[in-house]
Formats: C-alpha cells, structure tokens, sequence
C-alpha cells in the first residue's frame, strides 16, 4: 500500500515535470516567432523606406527573414514585398506534383498544395 502511494506520487511528479518542460518549450517557440515577427517588420519598414528614397523595384530585396536570421537577397516582383519562395499564397488541401514540364520534356517531380499546381520553383 505504501509504495503504491511512494510509486503514485513519484508518476505524479514526473508528469507535472514534463508539462513544465512542454510549457517551457512552448514559450521559448512563441518567443522566437516573436523575434522573427518583429525583425520581419522592420525588414518592411526598411523596404517601405527603400522605395521612397526612389530605388528602383527591380533592386529592391524580399523582406523575409532566412533560417539564418537574415533577410532574403532575392528580389521582389515589382508591386510585393516577398521574393517568389517567401510570397504566401493559396494552399489546396492536398498535395499535388508540380505541373511545370521542363525542357527536356519530362514534369517537374517536386510536390506543391499551391493553386496554381506549380512549384515555387516554378511559380
């Protein structure tokens, strides 16, 4: 009976411990999101000040920020933000293999949920 409590109690505290850690985790995760919301934002001011002091849209970079923490050097279609790869667009429920044919005749292998039904290779 005694140590069925003793066993009882110690499952009880590794259980509380493991939701301190899950806890712990969880807000070390929306901490870092917040890190990246607020260094993408001031990669739009910046972008938004690029383009009144009058640099041109085809050398202006995507405001995304890389895994790296570092802004995208790949440039923006003229009129947007984000580069191709970092632009968000519609996503289908399901995934579907990217409809581009490449030049040798055979179809572009990646997988994609995006409506067009192209890659961001090729989209």
């Amino acid at each position: 009976m005694l140590s069925r409590l003793k066993t009882d109690i110690k499952e009880r505290k590794e259980e509380d411990q493991a939701r301190e850690r899950e806890q712990r985790k969880l807000e070390r995760e929306i901490e870092r999101l917040d890190e990246e919301l607020q260094l993408e934002e001031d990669m739009l001011l910046e972008q938004d000040e690029e383009r009144e002091s009058g640099v041109p849209e085809e050398e202006l970079t995507c405001a995304a920020i890389t895994s790296k923490g570092v802004r995208c050097g790949r440039n923006v279609l003229p009129g947007n933000n984000y580069c191709t790869i970092h632009e968000k667009v519609e996503q289908q429920a399901d995934e579907v293999q990217c409809s581009h044919i490449k030049s040798n005749g055979k179809q572009c292998k990646m997988k994609t949920k995006n409506k067009s039904g192209l890659c961001y290779y090729h989209d």
